[in-house]
């Protein structure tokens, strides 16, 4: 099976490795993807560790301070307003998510080695809870 790639992340410490599928450059014939694959043994083999509807990942951020603490800015369906637009925090390595951020428009993360600093790059966010 192929899948497209909209960005991926390693984490140096434990050797995982972090692939977000489904193009991240939108247009009519972006390809979506199927969520956040997870490598534990240097990409021999996967496993998808959720937000597979998801469509398009288009930032990964491992947290420097703590490695089980992922951040992920997906895209989403394109074309549509939908909940699966906006930012997605791990604090356990992948195992469960939880949407910290609803955006209505395409984002931006500003400082790839400062997920506590997200830029809107839409009209209309709704902020989840705080510090999220």
């Amino acid at each position: 099976m192929t899948q497209n790639i909209g960005d991926f992340a390693v984490d140096w410490v434990s050797g995982a490795i972090y692939v977000g599928t489904g193009e991240s450059n939108s247009s009519r014939s972006s390809y979506p993807g199927i969520g956040i694959l997870k490598s534990h043994d240097n990409g021999k083999t996967w496993e998808n560790i959720g937000l597979r509807d998801s469509h398009h990942i288009s930032r990964i951020i491992i947290n420097p301070d703590d490695n089980q603490h992922i951040v992920v800015a997906a895209i989403g369906h394109l074309y549509s307003n939908n909940l699966q637009r906006g930012v997605f925090n791990s604090y356990d390595g992948g195992k469960t998510w939880s949407q910290s951020l609803y955006i209505l428009s395409l984002i931006h993360i500003s400082e790839p080695t400062r997920p506590e600093r997200i830029e809107d790059a839409g009209l209309c966010v709704k902020k989840k809870k705080e510090g999220g």
